[in-house]
């Protein structure tokens, strides 16, 4: 569908035009007009969407900052985490075993979402937003503890406790980080390993 002119409005604008440039006053009008729209769409534009791209990519790089530091970790600890590095990097299978830990903990699941996959070599580290409700802190102290000393390799990013409705209960989301190991077996992880 083509751009269709109206020769009326393009006849009141020349007639505009030509007014303005008989009246000092209007053509001041005119060019402060012409310039705030150079400048909107030429330079504020631009910048902001230049400035949004630089925000999301610090973003980025502060989650691969966080990210590679637990690479370094267990590239230098591989026979500590080699039979935990095993894991399919699948996101049914790491549900199902969140879900496993929730449950163990007492904890009961409100939401799970995997929210990103991300290639981190040699490692794919897959991240999951947990919503679950605890009856008390000894849960949540549970759960933590089941992340951390499982059979898979499973970090929280950051997570946040807050009374649910009533104040009976605690809700808890948090964010939980995945580093799966691809194309190696357990034996290959542990047998390249070093102190650190």
């Amino acid at each position: 569908m083509g751009l269709e002119i109206d020769p009326k409005q393009v006849e009141a604008i020349r007639r505009f035009l030509a007014g303005a440039r008989r009246d000092p006053a209007r053509m001041r009008v005119v060019l402060a007009i012409t310039a705030l729209l150079v400048g909107y769409f030429g330079l504020i534009m631009p910048f902001g969407s230049t400035l949004e791209s630089l925000r999301a990519q610090k973003v980025l790089a502060a989650e691969k900052q966080a990210m590679a530091t637990d690479v370094l970790m267990v590239l230098n600890q591989r026979h500590v985490y080699g039979p935990r590095l095993t894991a399919p990097a699948d996101d049914v299978g790491w549900q199902a075993y969140i879900l496993g830990l929730v449950q163990n903990s007492g904890l009961s699941l409100d939401t799970m979402e995997p929210i990103r996959r991300q290639a981190l070599e040699p490692f794919v580290t897959l991240t999951v937003e947990l919503v679950a409700t605890a009856d008390n802190y000894a849960q949540v102290l549970d759960f933590v503890r089941s992340v951390e000393v499982g059979s898979r390799p499973l970090r929280i990013e950051q997570i946040t406790l807050q009374a649910s409705s009533g104040g009976e209960r605690l809700q808890i989301e948090c964010a939980l980080h995945a580093l799966v190991l691809e194309g190696e077996t357990a034996d290959d992880a542990g047998a390249t390993g070093d102190d650190g």
